[in-house]
């Protein structure tokens, strides 16, 4: 009796590890009913509806790479149910463009982040020209929508071949490369093996779980597989051929990190060191091709998938600059101009403690890519920020509603209250108030313990004033502890002196005296960098040591204490010196009268910053030669070898300069 079945779809490398897994005999019978040689009408009308595509295909040296196809919804079309239709090509700076030839191996996934759908089609590239490529069928499948992080889409420029940023070609990972990976929660793998007549076929797969749970150690990473399908195309595959190509998006800056290099599939039992995974697979860098501002798309994210949340971590990970994923609990307006945003952590996870002053790092994605600024928590126990609308950041913030979600290195940061046994001073210039806030929920949550504390609040007007009702509490909470200043320097019309606010005008000297200040207590100071430097000056006039000043910098703002020996600065360079930025491969010219900082942005680049004021550290990197100066020493201390590029210039005499950037 002949045997009718139909072939089988999976190959050798897939079935090993379908028999692995126990699955074997029940994806024989499924697979020749979900694994088709054509694209049914839904995914046809799927593939049309797209803004990119992950493709994958070989290089001439057999190794897979998986990259971005872009291009307004539109761009791909299925002129028949067994051809694929690509108004568009990789960048030539993309190391996939070489790999497309007609009779290449391609691999194409189509996936929808908004609605996290997914359709996978393999096949063989027939045609090619410099407006696109079409692609015949061979394999036409959909997939599962598990693990898929929930983000919305945008442009932020036409999209098209042209290359916009720096490109690099690296054989290993450098520590940009690193901190990338080490941030993702979301990658593309391409791989690929010999066909029963000895040709290629590739696929390409999608990947995705908390932030850091992508390995590192070195040029190697492991990554943990969940459970899936349960078809292992990708397993399958590094099993016959053990060579990958990985895609990282950062999807805030369009940038791109595309390795090649070689991989393992591991024993079952190595799974055992993370949660929830049923195995893990090794991959060691080979190549590295890294591109700035490479995709016209961005993404906003909007939802973590449950799945990727119920998922382990690595244990030992470097928890100070692991991203935390924050879902928006509760937004309020404190304000005419300052919301408060409540967070939680959105994997459930207990979030990290906090002492009060500290602050948050948080990635906030805008119309120039993603930037980190800071913000401090502005009660105690949870974490909660207020941000004042006053620039593209906090307006993007105001925008954010419950359900969203951001990332943030966890809090950090030494404004803190540095002892609780003698008088206690709070001033605040505007949003400086949210540090204050938070050392009075500290002070009052042990009243008969809480020192005579002062706290004077200075604002504009009465509408931009934040916290009332909570102050009020906090002040009943004391027993008669905190005294309270309001001052506004523009009171409005109908706003009653004594009764809105209890001074009109500037804070100063004398208005402290009036209500009590201490001159042997602590002072603590946050506000504008007029605000504070000049109540730093008249409280060292008044006769308060230096040492029990402490200040808190919003914006760029250091304070220029007196009375300390000034160090001897290197004077900046008056004329033009060349720059390397070496990591990322680019070369520039400084100009007398822009810091470090704006010269990498003016190169395309986007180091992290918040303060530009040489008080908060995010834009330190390392100096690999020469030597730079600041007009003014730092608030922030550097270790030997950094620079706070959004302060630092070439020193005068430096030939030239290297930055780890």
């Amino acid at each position: 009796m002949s045997d009718t079945r139909p072939a089988s779809p999976w190959h050798a490398g897939e079935q090993e590890m379908q028999r692995r897994a126990g699955s074997l005999d029940a994806l024989a019978a499924v697979g020749p009913r979900v694994v088709r040689d054509h694209m049914p009408e839904q995914h046809r009308a799927f593939f049309r509806q797209l803004p990119f595509l992950a493709m994958a295909a070989l290089d001439e040296a057999g190794r897979p790479w998986a990259g971005i196809v872009e291009g307004l919804p539109g761009f791909v079309d299925s002129p028949d149910p067994r051809a694929l239709s690509i108004a568009a090509l990789p960048s030539p700076a993309d190391p996939l463009r070489d790999c497309l030839r007609p009779g290449a191996a391609v691999a194409l996934l189509g996936i929808e982040l908004h609605t996290r759908r997914r359709n996978r089609m393999n096949g063989e590239l027939i045609e090619l020209d410099d407006a696109g490529c079409v692609v015949a069928v061979r394999q036409s499948f959909g997939n599962c929508p598990k693990y898929i992080q929930q983000r919305e889409f945008s442009f932020s420029r036409e999209p098209g071949p042209r290359i916009v940023g720096s490109v690099e070609w690296m054989d290993e990972l450098d520590d940009d490369a690193r901190a990338a990976i080490a941030a993702a929660d979301t990658f593309f793998v391409a791989s690929a093996c010999r066909d029963e007549a000895g040709g290629w076929q590739a696929d390409v797969s999608h990947r995705g779980g908390k932030p850091g749970f992508v390995k590192i150690d070195g040029d190697a990473l492991t990554i943990p597989d969940f459970a899936g399908n349960g078809y292992f195309n990708t397993l399958g595959n590094l099993l016959l051929h053990p060579r990958a190509g990985l895609l990282f998006v950062d999807f805030a800056s369009g940038d791109t990190l595309q390795l090649a290099g070689q991989a393992q599939v591991l024993d079952a039992e190595a799974a055992a060191v993370f949660d929830d995974a049923e195995r893990l697979w090794t991959f060691r860098v080979e190549r590295v091709v890294r591109r700035r501002n490479a995709l016209a798309l961005r993404w906003t994210l909007r939802e973590y998938s449950p799945f990727a949340l119920a998922t382990g971590s690595w244990p030992h990970a470097a928890p100070e600059r692991r991203w935390l994923p924050l879902r928006v609990a509760q937004v309020e307006d404190e304000s005419s101009v300052v919301r408060s945003l409540y967070f939680e952590p959105a994997d459930g996870t207990a979030p990290p403690p906090f002492l009060p002053g500290q602050h948050l790092s948080l990635k906030v994605a805008g119309v120039d890519g993603a930037r980190m600024r800071n913000y401090t928590l502005s009660q105690t126990g949870s974490y909660r920020i207020s941000v004042k609308r006053q620039g593209k950041a906090s307006a993007r913030l105001h925008q954010l509603a419950p359900g969203d979600i951001v990332e943030a290195l966890p809090p950090r940061g030494d404004f803190t209250l540095a002892r609780a046994d003698r008088p206690i001073a709070l001033l605040a210039g505007g949003i400086g108030i949210t540090p204050m806030l938070a050392f009075l929920h500290q002070l009052t949550e042990n009243p008969a313990a809480m020192p005579p504390t002062l706290l004077a609040y200075a604002t504009r007007n009465v509408a931009e004033r934040a916290f009332d009702a909570e102050l009020e509490t906090l002040r009943v909470q004391s027993g008669g502890k905190l005294r309270i200043v309001k001052a506004v320097s523009q009171p409005e019309t109908g706003r009653r002196l004594g009764v809105d606010y209890q001074h009109a005008g500037h804070v100063d000297i004398d208005l402290l005296r009036g209500y009590g200040l201490s001159l042997d207590g602590d002072v603590y100071l946050c506000g504008p960098a007029g605000f504070m430097q000049t109540l730093y000056e008249q409280l060292i006039d008044a006769g308060v040591e230096d040492a029990r000043i402490h200040a808190e910098a919003f914006g760029p703002a250091g304070l220029r204490r007196v009375g300390h020996p000034v160090q001897a600065l290197p004077a900046p360079a008056d004329g033009a010196v060349p720059v390397r930025f070496a990591a990322s491969a680019l070369d520039a010219e400084w100009q007398p009268g822009q810091s470090l900082l704006e010269l990498a942005e003016s190169c395309g680049l986007n180091p992290d910053f918040s303060c530009r004021g040489g008080t908060c550290g995010s834009c330190r990197a390392a100096l690999l030669a020469g030597q730079a100066t600041y007009l003014q020493t730092p608030e922030y201390g550097t270790q030997p070898g950094e620079i706070l590029l959004c302060c630092a210039y070439p020193a005068a005499g430096a030939d030239r300069l290297e930055i780890n950037l």
